[in-house]
């Protein structure tokens, strides 16, 4: 298993990365922000697989917690997503418009869940490093 500071440089990383896309992607055409978008739709979904397949492996009940959480914000997002794609083919500029709020709105929330999970991930790294350090302690 790697080390908890290993596995926070891959998700800074994964931040950088972002970032650097997010400014790529507000500058390139409509068709080359697609195919990043389907990109980033794989790229997400072989993580949401392997991670599916690491809670199989582990079924801890933190494990099974973040699972109902994850659940939960899939629902939320499939509903946003939902309202986005219905509105895909709006011509009319207001509709284009009112499109445009909702993906801004899915993406906010999705930055804010990141936000949140990476509290608790931070959280549950320092609550881990303090157990191992007790843990030794007392061996």
């Amino acid at each position: 298993m790697k080390k908890l500071s290993e596995r926070l440089n891959e998700v800074a990383a994964k931040v950088a990365d972002m970032e650097s896309k997010a400014a790529t992607a507000e500058e390139e055409t409509s068709q080359k922000v697609k195919a990043r978008v389907e990109a980033a739709k794989a790229d997400a979904q072989t993580r949401r697989d392997a991670f599916q397949a690491g809670i199989k492996e582990r079924q801890t009940s933190a494990a099974s917690q973040w699972e109902e959480l994850q659940a939960s914000f899939r629902k939320h997002v499939d509903e946003i997503k939902s309202n986005i794609e219905a509105k895909q083919d709006a011509r009319e500029a207001k509709r284009a418009v009112r499109r445009a709020e909702d993906a801004e709105l899915y993406a906010t929330a999705t930055i804010d869940f990141a936000l949140l999970a990476l509290s608790e991930a931070e959280i549950a790294t320092l609550e881990a490093i303090e157990a191992r350090a007790y843990a030794d302690s007392v061996a």
